[in-house]
């Protein structure tokens, strides 16, 4: 199973960690955005997890998420996990924080 991109046909296999980088680095692009056009609302984040072929958004603020992506080894999860948003400890699956949905 791969991460599908969307509107391409194609698969790419990826690592669970490296699954986790590549979300991370596409949020820190969305935070990027959010914060040059101050976007004040909720932001629909990536799901962080390992799973290739989640598709849940984690809904947060931006100050919120940039807490979060300061803290080594922490990823968020999204609505498709059962909760508006969520904090997990990479290294012992830990949850750190849930934002009810």
């Amino acid at each position: 199973m791969g991460l599908y991109f969307l509107g391409g046909e194609s698969e790419i296999t990826m690592t669970p960690n490296e699954t986790v980088r590549v979300r991370r680095d596409a949020n820190n692009g969305i935070a990027e955005r959010a914060r040059e056009t101050e976007f004040t609302a909720r932001i629909p984040f990536m799901c962080e997890c390992r799973d290739q072929s989640c598709r849940g958004f984690a809904r947060l603020q931006i100050d919120a998420y940039d807490v979060i992506a300061t803290q080594p080894g922490w990823s968020i999860r999204g609505d498709a996990h059962g909760f508006r948003a969520s904090v997990i400890e990479n290294d012992t699956e830990r949850t750190v924080i849930e934002l009810a949905a």
